[in-house]
């Protein structure tokens, strides 16, 4: 099954896709690409010829062996052995300047002109490394095997997969163009494409036939990608409802590799997060461009500015732009207005909610809590049926809880819960008719000034246990005169007498 609608052979350049054929090695008998004079510039560099052997001789001193270089006129020299003493605290160079010894500083080599043999690093009184330069030999080599290493692969531009905006095929894609590198130096030259006019997409998912086999061929060459299923490890499997799905795209010159999802997620924000699906050993060498999280249901893709597209190009960084893929606007600390996540609230309170929010099980901590409702709408419910200790008011009206009576509550009526002290202050009982006070139990305790007992200061009933009860001794009963008197039968305007008879008896 042919990978792409272009045959391998039609692109000049094509070394780095799957189905191209190298040439058979040269022989003996073929001509040489380049000429003699030629092939001598290629190698004609400067530096060491011979390595040197540099060694740290206790404390800061150093010694070295003879050896054989190429300087940038091209004279070659054979330098002498030698030592010298480091200096302390500082990175020390030992090059060769001139002549046939090598010179030990603090400053390096200058570039086109002197030769770097190694460098020392010193302090502390101490030497803690001592590194020699490669010789010419070895140098390319050493420099290739080190960004082999470091940038395997490296977007310099471009290379970005999009949603086709032509609405043929609703999930067909788009790749600009751009430049990606093998090894730092391998350039390779993207030219701008759609899978909906070459049916160039390729969909990629382990089939379970063996450990990481890998299946190119069940729908072969695609315009769009598969948002409906997902790959188990095993197969591909349907969707399910309510899930996430994150899949990837491996771009080449040629053709666009849809990686199926790996795994399921309950919510966008997990697939966001996931890692990325593992990909073909076979397609390590194509850059992978972005990652698309997908969910059950789909049909369209999400708009290129949603968080479901996140830039994954192995990229230098600040070597190119960001390209239409975009952050979240709040989390990264832009200030309104630039935010429109209105789903998050806001640390400094500049959005309300919404809705009621439960906070299950958990507690709110405040300094202060302040409802805005006005009366008679109740601005704290309170579920629970019983007291509730830490609800204890402390100030009513400004007024501590001391300065308020206590009440002892039964299942009637309040009562003092002890005596009542007023403090030598008088005690007012204000009510509408005769009666303002029901006593069962009177102990009057001098001086009192009991003349409106009932309000109308007529009269005052004294009732003892017998009505024959005497007066204290020395006691006495006064009246005003002139005031009026009630007896038995009618009320009389006169003096009040009182007549006593023998013994001090009243009558």
């Amino acid at each position: 099954m042919p990978r792409s609608a272009r045959t391998k052979s039609q692109a000049p350049s094509e070394a780095h896709n799957l189905a191209y054929t190298p040439a058979p090695p040269p022989s003996l008998a073929d001509p040489l690409p380049v000429t003699l004079g030629e092939l001598h510039d290629l190698i004609d560099h400067f530096g060491m010829l011979l390595t040197y052997t540099v060694t740290d001789d206790g404390g800061l001193n150093i010694s070295w062996t003879a050896g054989m270089l190429r300087t940038p006129t091209g004279a070659v020299v054979l330098t002498i052995a030698g030592s010298d003493t480091c200096t302390d605290d500082a990175i020390n160079h030992l090059k060769w300047v001139s002549g046939n010894t090598l010179t030990l500083s603090t400053v390096e080599g200058v570039h086109g002109v002197e030769i770097c043999i190694g460098h020392i690093g010193c302090q502390d009184g101490d030497i803690w490394e001592v590194h020699t330069e490669p010789i010419i030999a070895v140098l390319l080599p050493d420099i290739q095997n080190g960004l082999e290493a470091i940038f395997p692969l490296a977007v310099a531009s471009g290379c970005l997969v999009s949603e086709d905006t032509d609405a043929t095929d609703p999930l067909d894609v788009t790749v600009s163009a751009g430049v990606y590198y093998h090894d730092l130096h391998d350039a390779h030259v993207i030219a701008a494409f759609d899978t909906r006019t070459a049916n160039t997409l390729i969909r990629c998912f382990i089939d379970g036939s063996g450990p990481e086999t890998w299946d190119f061929t069940a729908d072969g060459a695609q315009s769009e990608i598969d948002v409906a299923n997902w790959n188990s490890g095993t197969s591909l499997i349907g969707t399910s409802v309510g899930k996430f799905y994150k899949g990837l795209f491996l771009i080449s010159e040629d053709n666009v590799f849809w990686i199926y999802a790996q795994a399921e997620h309950n919510t966008i924000a997990q697939a966001i997060d996931a890692s990325l699906p593992t990909i073909p050993a076979g397609l390590t060498l194509f850059p992978r461009s972005v990652s698309y999280v997908y969910k059950h249901g789909d049909t369209a893709f999400e708009a290129a500015t949603s968080d479901r597209w996140e830039d994954v190009r192995p990229v230098i960084a600040a070597s190119i732009a960001a390209g239409p893929i975009t952050a979240h606007a709040n989390l990264i600390g832009n200030p309104a207005p630039a935010d429109d996540h209105t789903q998050y609230l806001h640390i400094d309170g500049r959005r309300a909610l919404s809705a009621p929010w439960d906070a299950g099980s958990f507690k709110i901590t405040a300094e202060q809590l302040e409802s805005d409702v006005a009366f008679p709408i109740v601005p704290l419910v309170i579920a629970s049926t019983t007291r509730v200790p830490n609800l204890n008011a402390d100030l009513l009206d400004g007024n501590h809880a001391a300065a308020f009576l206590q009440d002892l509550i039964d299942d009637t009526t309040p009562q003092l819960g002890g005596d009542l002290d007023t403090n030598e202050n008088i005690i007012s009982l204000e009510k509408t008719g005769t009666v303002k006070a029901n006593l069962d139990i009177l102990k009057i305790t001098n001086p009192v000034n009991a003349a409106d007992m009932d309000g109308t200061r007529t009269s005052i009933l004294f009732r003892q246990a017998r009505v024959t009860d005497t007066l204290l001794d020395a006691g006495r009963i006064g009246f005003e005169a002139a005031d009026d008197w009630t007896a038995t039968a009618s009320t009389q305007d006169a003096d009040f007498v009182l007549e006593c008879l023998e013994q001090g008896v009243m009558q």
